[in-house]
């Protein structure tokens, strides 16, 4: 039997045939041998705009006929046509084919209806478009349902965008007839390559456009600096002893500065090219890597300082002096090590003189700014984090230490700046390399200098924390990522590698546990966000190290890092995979196979604990629901499977404390969940167990809970279980005593459905 054809079918339907005087032929209803038939449940109707008529009329100005004309068998539809008069009753067959003679009538046009057939006559508002959907009756998750649901919107709106855009593209009107999957494809991939090249001709359009704008504009800002700097050279020239004079050499040194950079921007670019061609072997010498004249600006700075005419100057001046002496230094530095490599150590020499020069520049710029302008709260913190990065770079401990020096006094004086956070990370940096140097000749000073990293870096990661949370999603610009990696992540990783560090072999102090160490450091911390993913890390890096070795102790840290995450950040998105870990894993913590299952049902009960549907975890709307539901599969299965194992193994041992126990997580499994077709099933098994323990007051209450149930299958035996548990705590309370205990407990048979 053929299929059905699952196509795209415009139809036209109602007044537009009749008027139009049309009909669709009976040929018209298959196509390339599929058979469309009535549309099935797995189509959906949707009508498209009408589309605009050039005549200004909705209809062609056809007179309508009397009646539709019978269907063609030859594929071709009549045209409208007059009614005729009735023929008399004895009508020979001679005269009625004179009067029907194809003479006396138009040529019947032929139209086929396959892909190569000539445009009709503009869509009417009655067309239908037919587009394959998704069944979505036998769905039951109402999530799914609305997802295909969704999806079923989505493909109608397509079909008819689609349609009417390829119309539009090629310059047709829509078509009215039957369109085949076949045709319907190829009209897709017409219709997405005319759209591409369409906007690829747009985009190589407005990108030179921009090009053109962006050459204008730099023509324009050159010729602006040009002209503005030949201007503030004359007045210079002409007016000498100007009281302004430092204000024009600042706006000159500026100007100076900004055409530098601009040059070099533009040799770089050239280099590039060159370098790219030279790596091609179509220039035979490498070219050489341009570099900007950082002094070119320095004169005039250092004028605007001995002038002091202008102090709202100054800062900016002593700034920009004290960098350029900076970086000076630096390169002076790299010229010592290269000539001390090759052997000159006189070159060397010469070079650290010249290094120390420069410092020295560099400190008396700085000085002088931070110790007459401390309110200036941009250029102050700056010269400091220039200053600590500098001494920094320069590494070994004396440097170090002049590098936390400046970058404690950034951190206490402008705690606004936004190098606060790049401090606190030098610091930790800084401690981290002193602990590393000395942790060979002294183990207890190493471990200072790692817990000090490890305050810094705690807060920095308090501070990001902080800071992230007041950021606007879609708005706060977002920090570029160092190798793929945040500043947050990076600080928790740098945690995790102190924290997680093996001592070297040496006498002394040893470093105090990862786990130990991590639990305190959050809880000084005040259990802030950060926390959560740092004992993850620091979990995952013991239990990785576990994989490895098979050391006991590893396992135990990874698990007591997962369990203090779980307990001190209930709400952890990623809690539930945590904890399977811990339940996977921690029976490899005993040889005892019978404390190994003890181990793995308390894991599946805290499981439950933490992650069942009326847990704080699951009330967190963040979590996916997705995933919060299949949690809550896991956690009623745990749950059952938990109350079974030790129900069994106290009624084996006759244990009537415990009995009871199991029956509470029975208890609780089908207050939870109330729909599942076992929670009534194990609660007839927990109201009859009660009863053969003697407590007939909750026994009673059990049972009355299972004659209100939804399910009737339980409901007339619990009735009359409730009625003798009634009875058997009426007769306790005649005699003025406790209902007599039970024997010891026997299987109660369950009873057969009614």
């Amino acid at each position: 039997m053929r299929q059905r054809a699952r196509s795209l079918i415009i139809r036209p339907v109602g007044l537009a045939l009749m008027l139009a005087g049309l009909s669709l032929p009976a040929s018209a209803q298959q196509t390339d041998g599929q058979e469309t038939g009535p549309a099935s449940d797995t189509t959906a109707a949707v009508a498209p705009a009408p589309a605009a008529d050039t005549t200004g009329s909705a209809l062609p100005a056809l007179a309508p006929a009397a009646a539709a004309p019978a269907a063609d068998t030859t594929g071709s539809a009549l045209p409208a046509l007059a009614p005729a008069a009735a023929a008399p009753e004895s009508v020979t067959l001679a005269e009625l084919e004179v009067q029907v003679r194809p003479a006396s009538l138009p040529p019947i046009s032929t139209r086929s209806f396959g892909v190569t057939a000539p445009p009709l006559p503009p869509a009417q508002p009655g067309d239908t478009i037919i587009v394959p959907q998704m069944n979505i009756t036998h769905i039951r998750d109402p999530e799914v349902a609305a997802r295909a649901d969704s999806l079923n919107r989505v493909l109608r709106m397509v079909a008819i965008e689609e349609r009417l855009l390829r119309s539009d593209v090629q310059g047709r009107t829509p078509r009215v007839g039957i369109l085949t999957r076949k045709e319907y494809l190829e009209a897709r991939v017409d219709l997405l390559r005319t759209m591409e090249q369409s906007l690829r001709t747009r985009l190589q359009e407005k990108l030179t456009a921009l090009d053109t704008a962006i050459t204008t504009l730099d023509s324009t800002i050159e010729a602006t600096r040009t002209r503005e700097i030949t201007e503030i050279e004359d007045f210079l020239a002409r007016y000498p002893s100007s009281r302004y004079v430092a204000d024009a050499k600042f706006i000159l040194g500026q100007l100076y500065y900004s055409r530098e950079q601009q040059r070099n921007n533009e040799a770089l670019q050239r280099y590039l090219t060159e370098l790219r061609r030279w790596g091609m072997g179509l220039i035979p010498v490498a070219p050489r890597q341009p570099t900007m004249n950082e002094a070119i600006a320095v004169p005039l700075y250092r004028a605007v300082v001995a002038l002091g005419t202008n102090q709202q100057l100054l800062p900016y001046s002593l700034y920009s002096l004290g960098k350029y002496h900076l970086e000076a230094a630096k390169d002076h530095n790299a010229q010592k090590g290269l000539a001390r490599l090759s052997g000159n150590r006189e070159e060397g020499n010469r070079q650290e003189r010249l290094e120390q020069i420069e410092a020295d520049s560099a400190k008396q710029y700085f000085a002088r700014l931070v110790t007459d302008f401390p309110g200036d709260s941009v250029n102050v913190p700056e010269a400091y984090f220039v200053l600590a990065s500098h001494y920094n770079v320069l590494g070994g401990i004396a440097n170090r230490d002049t590098a936390a020096t400046y970058a404690l006094a950034l951190i206490r004086n402008y705690w606004y700046s936004p190098r606060y956070q790049n401090m606190l990370m030098m610091l930790a940096e800084i401690n981290f390399y002193n602990g590393v140097l000395t942790s060979l000749r002294d183990r207890a000073l190493s471990n200072r200098y790692y817990a000090d990293a490890l305050a810094y870096l705690a807060w920095a990661a308090r501070e990001i924390d902080a800071f992230e949370a007041e950021q606007i999603a879609g708005v706060s610009p977002e920090e570029p990522p160092m190798l793929g990696v945040g500043r947050r992540d990076r600080t928790i990783q740098f945690m995790t590698q102190i924290i997680t560090r093996r001592s070297p072999p040496g006498v002394g102090t040893p470093p105090p546990p990862p786990v130990d160490t991590a639990i305190r450091l959050v809880s000084a911390a005040g259990n802030p966000p950060f926390g959560a993913d740092l004992l993850r890390q620091v979990g995952d890096s013991k239990n990785q190290e576990y994989q490895v070795t098979s050391e006991p102790q590893d396992l135990v840290a990874a698990l007591t890092a997962y369990d203090s995450l779980l307990s001190r950040y209930p709400t952890y998105e990623e809690g539930p995979q945590i904890q399977q870990t811990i339940i996977d894993n921690a029976t490899y913590l005993s040889q005892d196979p019978n404390e190994r299952v003890r181990i793995y049902i308390n894991q599946k009960i805290s499981f439950f604990e933490r992650f069942s549907r009326n847990g704080a975890w699951a009330a967190n709307e963040t979590v996916p629901a997705n995933v919060r539901r299949a949690a809550d599969d896991s956690s009623a299965s745990y749950l059952e499977q938990a109350a079974k194992y030790l129900y069994v193994q106290a009624r084996n041992a006759g244990d009537r404390d415990g009995i009871r126990r199991s029956l509470d997580y029975f208890v609780e499994y089908f207050q939870t969940y109330p729909e599942r077709p076992q929670a009534y099933e194990l609660n007839w098994s927990v109201a009859t167990e009660l009863r053969d323990l003697g407590d007939y007051n909750r026994a009673y209450d059990e049972f009355m809970r299972i004659t209100r149930a939804p399910l009737v299958k339980y409901r007339e035996d619990a009735a009359v279980e409730a009625v003798a548990a009634a009875q058997q705590l009426v007769e306790a309370e005649q005699q003025g005593q406790a209902a007599p205990p039970a024997p010891s407990p026997t299987p109660s048979p369950t009873p057969s459905p009614r």
